[in-house]
């Protein structure tokens, strides 16, 4: 039996209407909008670095100002942006106020504004994460645990490989399936797609597909 092949043919995979969970989730067009970075984190500043690929990005933050707590550094994936870990970062400082959660926009991601964008290398984008954590935070003490998903977690996975850039560093969390099941997924996409609404009538019911 293999067990990831029978996980993707199972119909929870498949969009269906359930009312009773569409009750309990229903926003509106107007409360989306009202929902800023603000209801999650208590800091949104631009970190410049001047460097050989120069860069300005774009940060979000719980707890800037903590000196004991342990750093939780975030990387989105691909095609995110750092306010995708939000409810993360909202509750995580919520349950411990002496951490620091930090957040930002990769290269060619959301406000981040690099001098050379098109350059998603891994390489690149570890390179980056180096520096921006060592900008913030030196050669801090304090547990840093780095925090990745899909694109964001092979980066901070290879960035864990070499640790002269953080001698605290004491875990990471690497958040999505693995390659391998994700690639056999790819032949279930097109039966999950073709269930899906082409439009939708209104702005509001876009919200509430589930």
């Amino acid at each position: 039996m293999n067990l990831e092949k029978d996980m993707f043919k199972s119909s929870f995979l498949y969009p269906r209407k359930s009312k009773k969970f569409s009750e309990v989730c229903q926003l509106t067009s107007q409360q989306v909008k009202d929902s800023t970075w603000k209801s999650y984190f208590q800091t949104n500043k631009r970190v410049c670095i001047d460097s050989d690929k120069k860069i300005s990005f774009n940060v979000y933050a719980n707890g800037l100002g903590a000196e004991t707590g342990p750093i939780y550094f975030f990387h989105h994936g691909a095609g995110l942006t750092a306010l995708s870990f939000g409810l993360a970062a909202k509750y995580m400082f919520a349950a411990d106020p002496t951490c620091t959660i930090v957040c930002f926009d990769a290269r060619n991601h959301g406000q981040t504004e690099a001098e050379n964008s098109s350059d998603l290398s891994l390489e690149r984008l570890v390179e980056d994460t180096k520096l921006l954590f060592v900008n913030m935070f030196g050669d801090t003490k304090r547990q840093v645990i780095l925090v990745g998903h899909s694109m964001g977690g092979a980066v901070i996975a290879e960035l864990a490989l070499n640790q002269d850039w953080c001698s605290s560093l004491i875990g990471i969390v690497v958040i999505d399936v693995v390659e391998g099941t994700a690639i056999d997924a790819f032949k279930f996409a097109r039966a999950n797609f073709t269930l899906r609404p082409e439009s939708f009538d209104s702005i509001d019911e876009a919200i509430n597909y589930q």
